[in-house]
């Protein structure tokens, strides 16, 4: 028995450990030697090749006592760009809204040349090599002196597998970066797909029924709320019920708007669903304040 909890406990530990989020390695560049390229961070050597550096620096860092300084060349082979890059593997964040956030400034050559930009990115990686996102801040470039903070956002599908970050540098002049964080800002809750089920008769007039309302309440209620209303998520709810009817809703237009443009009918309503939840999603139309009054009637 105790051989039985325990193996169950290393599971849960397991998948925990799978599930963990992947933290950015030296974000504040302090760890490694002044000078040298910053620790956990990568140059690929086509970057070198061109002439472009990265370095831990212990002066006019944005916060702490080191940062990282990417330098440029006045006459950079075509294509070529400095780039400092981290990876990080998807497992704890999928699902998830993120946010990739860096301090960086940029200073110009000295001795002339073209413009220095740094941009900030953000790859999603796939297993099969294809890419899920990608954004590198090409419309908004960094080119301040001035530390400013900049972010990107993006919302991690569950096909991920890795994700690919840093900060390129155009141009001969100076890029300094600090700060880097990955952080999660919510998570993502999709409904689970659901297969194709038979449509029963009494489904049939179930949903014939409930369009009769859905329709007006959206479409022809003699209300401002019902302009401002969201009534779509009330729909979805209702068309996902799958269960054989054992109640009905009846609803009516409530207020003094019964007397307003034109009579109204009573519209009886049947979900295929117990009469408690059928009430608990047509009060979702009350809660985006749409005026419905309604009645809970028996099945028949």
């Amino acid at each position: 028995m105790h051989r039985a909890w325990l193996s169950v406990f290393l599971c849960l530990v397991a998948e925990d450990i799978v599930l963990a989020q992947a933290k950015i390695a030296n974000p504040g560049f302090e760890q490694g030697e002044v000078g040298s390229i910053p620790a956990n961070w990568i140059v690929p050597s086509v970057v070198t090749d061109a002439g472009f550096t990265s370095k831990t620096v212990d002066q006019e860092c944005h916060s702490g006592a080191r940062c990282a300084m990417l330098t440029g060349v006045s006459n950079p082979p075509a294509n070529a760009f400095g780039n400092l890059i981290q990876a990080l593997p998807a497992g704890g964040y999928l699902h998830r809204r993120i946010r990739l956030r860096a301090a960086i400034r940029v200073t110009q050559s000295s001795s002339g040349g073209s413009p220095t930009r740094a941009q900030m990115w953000l790859r999603l990686d796939r297993a099969d090599h294809t890419v899920a996102f990608l954004e590198n801040m090409n419309g908004r470039p960094v080119t301040s002196p001035l530390w400013k903070t900049y972010d990107i956002e993006t919302d991690v599908p569950g096909d991920v597998s890795q994700l690919v970050f840093g900060v390129m540098l155009f141009g001969a002049g100076s890029a300094w970066v600090d700060d880097v964080s990955l952080d999660v800002l919510s998570e993502i809750h999709k409904d689970k797909i659901e297969p194709p089920r038979p449509l029963t008769s009494q489904g049939l007039i179930n949903l014939t029924a409930f369009s009769r309302l859905y329709g007006y309440v959206r479409f022809f209620h003699p209300s401002d709320q019902a302009g401002r209303a969201k009534v779509r998520p009330v729909g979805l709810d209702v068309l996902q019920a799958g269960r054989p009817a054992r109640g009905a809703v009846r609803g009516r237009p409530a207020g003094r708007h019964r007397r307003e443009r034109r009579p109204q009918r009573m519209l009886a309503l049947g979900v295929d669903q117990d009469v408690e939840a059928a009430a608990l999603v047509i009060e979702r139309v009350g809660r985006h304040e749409v005026p419905v009054s309604l009645d809970l009637l028996p099945a028949t």
